[in-house]
């Protein structure tokens, strides 16, 4: 189980995430493991990656591979993102949709905290994405 978690004080954001690796009923300590970071930097975004560990190796290359680091500003550009994101992961990277009848979506299997100067936001697997609410926001006006 990873472990992922993103604060905002004093106008700052910190994301961490624990750096235990899982294969299949082993655990792996990151003492044994150099590659153990669960959080990548794209563009001014950090993103920490919850699921299989590829999951991390796979977003790296992706968005190391694209000409300029996507716009994840916003709530609508990171769907944007995560769905062409999703095509690829299943037609390059050979995702596993494990199709459900009772699911309305393709589960991308995977799920991040997006952290970055416009804000805080999560991406299911499902590529519903929610953006954190400042916490001075008090209700509506």
């Amino acid at each position: 189980m990873t472990t992922v978690t993103v604060v905002r004080k004093g106008g700052r954001i910190a994301i961490a995430a624990d750096t235990l690796t899982k294969w299949g009923g082993g655990k792996e300590s990151a003492t044994y493991v150099a590659n153990h970071e669960k959080i990548i930097r794209v563009g001014d975004s950090f993103v920490a990656i919850t699921g299989s560990a590829t999951f991390k190796l796979i977003l790296a290359d992706y968005f190391s591979g694209l000409d300029a680091p996507p716009p994840l500003n916003s709530v609508a550009d990171i769907f944007g993102v995560w769905n062409a994101l999703h095509g690829v992961l299943k037609e390059h990277y050979y995702l596993q949709t494990g199709e459900d009848k009772e699911e309305d979506l393709e589960s991308s299997r995977m799920d991040v905290l997006i952290a970055n100067p416009q804000g805080i936001f999560g991406v299911a697997a499902h590529r519903t994405v929610q953006e954190s609410m400042p916490r001075q926001w008090r209700g509506w006006a």
